[in-house]
């Protein structure tokens, strides 16, 4: 859009009240927030959401709502991806928790190689 096109767009005498088209409200509105990051930091929480086929915005939305639902459940999960490995969890997981397993959790615990802290 160019100049000239922006300003007669917001130009009240261009508008054409007699063929205005009338649209029903938003079901659900929003609130529309602005988040500062480290460029850095953005990169690394851009990467994670398309990693996990999300936008950002979903990303972060998903990671804060996370933490509405599950407040103070905090977690580490360690895992070595080669040859035997270990499995130390700290924390408790939310609702929301995300993982990624070549094993299940009952594998895991019949090995008995595991310590949750």
């Amino acid at each position: 859009m160019n100049d000239k096109e922006r300003a007669d767009l917001q130009d009240p005498d261009s508008w054409d009240y007699e063929h205005a088209i009338e649209l029903p409200a938003s079901k659900k509105p929003r609130a529309v927030v602005s988040v500062g990051f480290a460029r850095a930091d953005f990169e690394q929480v851009a990467a994670a959401a398309r990693r996990d086929g999300k936008t950002t915005s979903e990303f972060i939305r998903d990671a804060a709502m996370s933490q509405v639902a599950s407040p103070g459940a905090r977690g580490t999960l360690l895992v070595s991806s080669a040859g035997a490995g270990s499995l130390i969890v700290t924390g408790g997981f939310g609702p929301m928790t995300r993982t990624r397993v070549l094993v299940t959790s009952e594998e895991i615990i019949k090995s008995g190689q595991f310590m949750v802290a």
